[in-house]
């Protein structure tokens, strides 16, 4: 026991004081109060005596029935701090705490809205984690939610990685669609380029595509070649595979494997039929 005097430290009369308003944040208060203890040295016997002389109003009416019922000798700051957050913790999560963490929504930043959820939802004593979760999920935007729910995840770590690479990832592509180089030209036409230059792959007719193509659709059978191709069995069997009429354009040629075999397959966005060969 310290036998130095202790000097309660000069506040004023409103500083470092805790009515048990619903306004009031008593785990705010108290950590104050821990803070004042430390500073000013206050031994252990009087830091309950220092802490109830600056409640007011409700929170002294509360402190004096304690006393009254026999309750209120605390041994110490830790066992008074305990029974202070019992009982007006749950001012600070009345249903309009609830109400607000349901209702909550991201509109634009989320990681603001995930610090604020996470703040409400540490707010609410007893809500579990499920709870915490779901109102989370449901205030996301559509595109994070849509990733949530697909993934299945449950875990609060999990789903806010989720949450964040969906961002970052939107993000990327809309930076991508805003700036950049300028797009790479297929079969000679940039994007949201005329028309003009264009032949149909259909009638030969120049200024549209086949598919927007308004004369009966021609048939492609004298297009087509015979060759032998690998089947099922140990054999070969013949099958018709497109081919091109001419050497014009510049296609995408793109050359690989597919069930063993060694094939190029001609990629062309202006036509109606892409082509595979073996050769």
């Amino acid at each position: 026991m310290s036998t130095t005097p202790f000097t309660p430290p000069r506040h004023g009369s409103s500083e470092c004081t805790f009515a048990g308003a619903s306004n009031e944040d008593v785990d705010a208060w108290l950590y104050s109060i821990e803070l004042t203890i430390e500073l000013y040295e206050i031994p252990a016997e009087k830091q309950v005596l220092f802490a109830l002389q600056k409640l007011r109003g409700e929170a002294t009416a509360w402190a004096r029935t304690e006393k009254n019922r026999g309750e209120g000798d605390w041994p110490g700051f830790t066992s008074f701090s305990e029974d202070v957050r019992k009982r007006f913790a749950k001012r600070q999560s009345p249903l309009r705490n609830r109400i607000e963490l349901i209702c909550l929504k991201d509109t634009g930043n989320l990681e603001e809205y995930l610090r604020r959820s996470q703040e409400l939802a540490s707010k609410i004593p007893g809500l579990s984690e499920e709870e915490e979760v779901v109102a989370m999920v449901m205030g996301l935007a559509p595109k994070e939610k849509e990733a949530v729910l697909r993934s299945g995840a449950e875990s609060r770590s999990v789903i806010l990685d989720i949450c964040r690479g969906t961002s970052t990832a939107a993000a990327l592509i809309q930076a991508g669609l805003t700036g950049g180089s300028e797009p790479m030209e297929l079969c000679g036409v940039s994007r949201g380029g005329s028309t003009e230059t264009r032949t149909c792959f259909n009638c030969g007719m120049k200024g549209h595509l086949a598919k927007d193509c308004r004369k009966p659709r021609k048939t492609f059978k004298k297009r087509l070649q015979s060759m032998e191709v690998e089947g099922d069995s140990d054999g070969k069997k013949t099958e018709y595979v497109f081919c091109l009429s001419n050497k014009k354009g510049n296609p995408i040629v793109i050359q690989g494997e597919i069930n063993g075999m060694k094939i190029k397959a001609l990629v062309d966005s202006g036509a109606s039929e892409n082509f595979i060969t073996n050769k």
